[in-house]
């Protein structure tokens, strides 16, 4: 197996990472955005092919699993955009976390290449999520993610709490 490096992407990994979430989203899981979506969520063009952008792109983090020079998980975390989290375009949250002095964040896009289902990348992805987090002041996380992936999650919060 092998050794899995996560970290916070620079520009062009976090360019590739986006063309990553849409080689996911639309060629394996045969998924693309509404076209009226209040996110923007859309599908553009470069010299490497497709990938999404969308409005919260400018308040994006993004993080990476290499495995070797592979991207094999890649996932990020935004700040509010207008004092909105992406998550609130879609569905109300709780007035006590719009307050302005409350540090939010939300974590979403969170991908694994298909041929490391079974490995623990994405463990190591939201490890290195979790320590560049309570590095910050963070008040608040939402995450956009499956539920299964809660399981996983809790396991690593915690994990990942000892060692910090």
């Amino acid at each position: 197996m092998p050794e899995f490096i996560g970290k916070k992407l620079n520009p062009q990994e976090a360019l590739c990472a986006k063309h990553f979430v849409y080689m996911v989203y639309a060629q394996e899981l045969n998924w693309l955005p509404a076209t009226d979506n209040p996110s923007n969520w859309m599908v553009k063009e470069d010299e490497q092919g497709s990938f999404f952008s969308d409005i919260y792109d400018i308040a994006a983090a993004w993080f990476g699993v290499f495995a070797g020079d592979e991207l094999a998980a890649a996932g990020r975390f935004i700040e509010p955009l207008h004092n909105k989290l992406e998550v609130e375009l879609y569905q109300e949250i709780p007035d006590f976390l719009k307050n302005e002095q409350v540090r939010r964040i939300e974590i979403n896009r969170l991908m694994v290449r298909q041929k490391y289902n079974n490995s623990p990348e994405l463990i190591v992805l939201l490890q290195t999520m979790y320590k560049y987090i309570i590095a910050s002041t963070i008040d608040f996380i939402s995450i956009n993610i499956f539920l299964y992936f809660i399981k996983i999650l809790i396991y690593v919060l915690l994990k990942a709490d000892k060692e910090v």
